[in-house]
Formats: C-alpha cells, sequence, structure tokens
C-alpha cells in the first residue's frame, strides 16, 4: 500500500536526518522524490528516492559510521546509496563550490538549492528548494539537444557506456520524438541507460513481441478496478471523488452502484471545469493545475460517451497551442465531437487494446468512463481489447 511505504519511509528519513543534524548537515529532496513532495506533499510511489546533501558529508567519518550501523551503505563518485527494508536513498553530492550540479548528465546550477523552504510529510519536516520548477524543467523536459549531450557528459559513466548512450538517445529520438511527450521521451531514455547489454536486448525485442491480446467479457471488465494505482487517488481526488465515494471502492462495478445512487443530474451541478487555455508545464500527468483546478475529466467521458478524435493527454498542450476552440475537455468540447456508433465502438476498442494488471485498468480511463456511461443508459457492453503486463 502506497501510504504504508511513505510511513516507512518517513520513519527512516527521521533517522538519516538526526544523524545529519548531529554533524550540522542536511539534505534537500531532489529529482521525483522533489516532484512528488511539491505535488501532493507525500514521498515518492518509486522504490527509491533522491536527496542532495553537502559533499562536505564525506569528510565526515563518524557520520558515515553512523549511517552505516543502521543502514547499509555504498559510497559511488557522485552519491552515497542508502538500502534499508525494499527501499533506497541515493545521496547525491553537491559542491556549492561548483557552478553546477553533475545529474545524468545535465547540469543544474547549485545556486538553485541554496535558497529552501520547508515542507511537512507526515509530521515530519523536509527542506526542498525554494523554486523547484527550475530543476523540474531542467530534469524532466530537457531538449533533445540537451538529452543527446547529456548521454555524453554524464561524467560519473565509462567512455563506453556514453557512447552507448549517445546512440541510444539518438536512435530513441529520431524514432519515438512525436509519439511520446518530452516528460515521457526523457524517462524511457534514462530507463533504456540503466539496462545492462542482455536487458537492452530483451527490451528491443519485447517492443516485437505479439501481446497476448484477449477480449474482457463483463463480469470481468466489471471487477476490475478503474484505477489501481493507490498514488493516483491522492492526485486526481477532485475527478475521481465525483465519480466514486472513496479510494477503497474503485472497482468499476462501485463506481456504477454510486452513479445509480446518486444520479447524474445531481452531479452535473457540482462539475467543475479545469482550465484549458494556457499551456501546462510537463509532466502534464503530476501537474497540479491540470488535476486539481477541476473535476471534470471523467464524468464527461460518463455523461457523453465514446466520442471521435478526443485527444489524449500527451497532445494536449499542442491543442492549446494552436488555440482550438472549444477548451479540450470542456462540455461543449465534448459536445462537438461526434459520436461513436456501436460499429465503430467496436472496431476502436479492437484495434486499440488496453493494459491492465491483475487489479485493474493501467491506462485508456476515458474509454472505461464512456462505457460506464453506456451501462447507466441500460445500453449494451462492448467487450475491450487487453493485454496483461
Amino acid at each position: 500500500m502506497y501510504l504504508n511505504s511513505v510511513k516507512k519511509k518517513v520513519i527512516y528519513f527521521r533517522k538519516i536526518k538526526k544523524i545529519l543534524k548531529k554533524n550540522n548537515l542536511s539534505f534537500l529532496l531532489f529529482n521525483r522524490t522533489l516532484l512528488c513532495a511539491e505535488t501532493v506533499s507525500l514521498l515518492s510511489h518509486d522504490n527509491y528516492d533522491d536527496i542532495v546533501v553537502d559533499i562536505k558529508i564525506l569528510e565526515k567519518k563518524k557520520l558515515i559510521k553512523d549511517l552505516n550501523k543502521i543502514f547499509k551503505i555504498k559510497i559511488k563518485k557522485n552519491c552515497l546509496v542508502i538500502f534499508y527494508e525494499k527501499f533506497t536513498i541515493n545521496m547525491y553530492f553537491i559542491n556549492f563550490k561548483q557552478k553546477y550540479l553533475n545529474y545524468n548528465g545535465l547540469n543544474v546550477e547549485t545556486k538553485n538549492f541554496k535558497k529552501i523552504k520547508k515542507i511537512k510529510i507526515m509530521n515530519t519536516i523536509f527542506n526542498i528548494p525554494l523554486d523547484s520548477k527550475i530543476i523540474f524543467n531542467k530534469l524532466f523536459v530537457p531538449s533533445n539537444a540537451e538529452i543527446i549531450s547529456s548521454s555524453v557528459l554524464n561524467i560519473n559513466k565509462s567512455f563506453i557506456k556514453r557512447i552507448k548512450n549517445l546512440v541510444i538517445a539518438m536512435l530513441y529520438i529520431l524514432l519515438f520524438q512525436k509519439k511520446y511527450p518530452r516528460y515521457d521521451l526523457n524517462q524511457r531514455i534514462l530507463t533504456l541507460y540503466n539496462l545492462n547489454f542482455f536487458n537492452f536486448i530483451k527490451s528491443g525485442l519485447n517492443k516485437f513481441r505479439r501481446k497476448k491480446i484477449f477480449k474482457l467479457n463483463y463480469s470481468s471488465f466489471k471487477n476490475l478496478n478503474f484505477d489501481p494505482i493507490e498514488y493516483n487517488w491522492f492526485f486526481r481526488k477532485k475527478h475521481y471523488s465525483l465519480i466514486i465515494r472513496n479510494s477503497k471502492q474503485m472497482k468499476v462495478k462501485d463506481i456504477i452502484k454510486f452513479l445509480k445512487n446518486k444520479k447524474i443530474d445531481k452531479i452535473k451541478n457540482k462539475i467543475i471545469e479545469t482550465k484549458m487555455n494556457k499551456p501546462f508545464e510537463e509532466p502534464i500527468y503530476l501537474n497540479q493545475k491540470f488535476w486539481k483546478t477541476g473535476n471534470n475529466f471523467f464524468i464527461y467521458p460518463i455523461i457523453y460517451g465514446f466520442k471521435k478524435n478526443v485527444v489524449g493527454y500527451q497532445k494536449v498542450n499542442q491543442y492549446i497551442i494552436m488555440k482550438k476552440k472549444p477548451e479540450v475537455y470542456s462540455k461543449g468540447y465534448y459536445k462537438k465531437l461526434k459520436n461513436m456508433n456501436d460499429t465503430e465502438i467496436r472496431k476502436y476498442l479492437h484495434g486499440n487494446p488496453l493494459p491492465i494488471n491483475k487489479l485493474g485498468f493501467i491506462s485508456g480511463r476515458h474509454r472505461v468512463a464512456a462505457m460506464i456511461g453506456r451501462i447507466l443508459k441500460g445500453e449494451k457492453y462492448i467487450p475491450f481489447n487487453v493485454y496483461k503486463v
């Protein structure tokens, strides 16, 4: 469970904080850990966390010994890795006498870590950079040129690995830059960097391996979770709270029951549309303005059903930049789009299979919402094509 994991993490972070404080040092949350702290005031849902600490820590021999008494640690060239239970903490060294912190070949100015603010996570105070957006833009949405140059400027990698990463970056950008938004593109490339030769080849083969696709019957559909990722409930709560009572009742059948009891007409009066007149900062899936200023993203597909040419999240900014009207995902937007008939829905679901795990839908929730809308209207369920991940 996500919250239980965060509780465990906070306990160990307190221990680290205490040891550092004795030596007049402190740490700042960094990377995806910082991103999650800023967006939902919790630690990340990853099995690792990233922090930065003054490089002076290496001079504190007693401090290292104290850490080693509680944790298993490993000192690398650019960080100290702390292992505990099933988690790790990467403690990156920052030298404030230098202009830049080199992280994965990307140069982040050290001055961005000098001014700090405090944030409370489960009754524990953490330090974070005062202006995190500058760091986010550098780490998560680098330009193509920055991604390519970072592959060879990563001083913590050997020459051979840097050349390998350069080839990966150039090929991936060439093949997929139009398919993925900037954040996803960068994260996928970083994942490939970390694979050894065998897993890299395996990953490439998996791209071409035929997925075992099957039709999802109505009984199985009803018993899957609309969203099995517990973290999403905290971030998308406003949108989910309009279609479901709480995060413990996320099965499709629970949503159907909830909406039948509440009646759609009563819910319509509570809809607040997210303003979509200006581009959102990437990554959109963790953008507070995108998710927390309205509640219409899933109720509208339930109300208006399957529509043609609905814009996906990854292309939202393109739609906004082109100043298209009406605003994407608004009431007017769904009303303007043409309806799909049953034959078109069946063809679309057949040709665009959705990923699921044993708990629920990993993506494609707008389609799932539209199907829930059909069922609420007394229309026939049309099977999804799905594959397990």
